[in-house]
């Protein structure tokens, strides 16, 4: 089997006319028995809008299909779908027996990607669907962040952010399966709040009644980060206590042949230190050492 040369970019997989800069793609349009018609081990995608769908469906029910699926040469005697899972589907639902499809004679790495770059150029792919197939090649077939933007006509930035997907958290998963959150930018900014606060992060989800726009979800980054921590107030101790639990520790360390002259400097030091809230003669001890270790 001749394998498809990605130096052609998008145009070069899509167009099943198409000849490689290396090799001729085989290609030919059949009417294939839908039986005969495997999925896509790696389907990038997994689910459809079911308005978009119920549409295309109607459209094939009165027309047909009107632009062939995409497969290669399966098992034995059978196929493997590359491109068209909407379209295949429907036509089993309407129970259409057979199907037109392009069939080219590639190999499975290329078909994946070919998979992939379909469903790139389509807007209703769900954008976790689609980061999952590129995490597939990059896994897989060993591809580099590089490649693989090259070869999708993107940039290197959005495979790395779609990449990125693949980590979100549960509540975020959960916004966009319940269509709360579809696009790449959302969840970019979504999923960087969560990394400054994640707390705010699942109260401002769990509060969503409608999608969540760029301008919303920006917002919500940018108070995550600009917002500054409360920190916890240092419990207040009058000058007197400090002082008289250091002179304590300090006639209790007396005579300790353990601390040597410059230790004890630095406890006299300390002494004057209202900063140091110290409970006992160990832990005094120990910032003593710490700040003049014996030699």
């Amino acid at each position: 089997m001749g394998k498809l040369s990605l130096s052609g970019g998008l145009g070069e997989l899509l167009d099943s006319n198409s000849v490689s800069d290396s090799a001729a793609v085989q290609a030919e349009t059949l009417d294939i028995n839908c039986s005969l018609i495997d999925d896509h081990p790696n389907q990038p995608r997994t689910s459809f809008v079911l308005a978009d769908y119920e549409q295309l469906k109607a459209s094939i029910g009165a027309s047909g299909v009107q632009i062939p699926i995409t497969v290669r040469h399966g098992k034995p005697g059978r196929y493997t779908l590359i491109a068209g899972q909407c379209r295949l589907q429907a036509t089993r639902e309407l129970g259409v027996k057979s199907i037109p499809a392009v069939v080219r004679s590639i190999d499975e790495e290329t078909g994946h990607l070919i998979s992939l770059i379909e469903n790139a150029v389509r807007s209703s792919v769900p954008v976790l669907q689609e980061a999952s197939a590129l995490r597939f090649m990059l896994s897989e077939y060993k591809w580099t962040q590089a490649r693989l933007a090259g070869s999708l006509g993107k940039s290197k930035k959005w495979v790395s952010e779609m990449v990125a997907l693949g980590d979100l958290p549960n509540s975020i998963v959960a916004a966009v399966n319940n269509n709360l959150v579809s696009q790449m930018s959302q969840l970019t900014q979504l999923r960087l709040a969560y990394a400054q606060d994640s707390e705010k992060v699942d109260k401002f989800l769990s509060k969503q009644k409608q999608s969540v726009t760029f301008k919303a979800a920006k917002a919500l980054y940018d108070s995550c980060v600009n917002e500054k921590p409360v920190k916890p107030k240092r419990k207040e101790l009058d000058a007197t206590a400090i002082a008289e639990r250091l002179a304590l520790a300090k006639q209790q360390l007396v005579g300790d042949d353990s601390l040597n002259s410059k230790q004890t400097d630095a406890l006299h030091i300390l002494e004057t230190a209202a900063q140091f809230e110290i409970d006992d003669k160990d832990r005094l001890k120990l910032m003593v050492l710490a700040l003049f270790p014996s030699k």
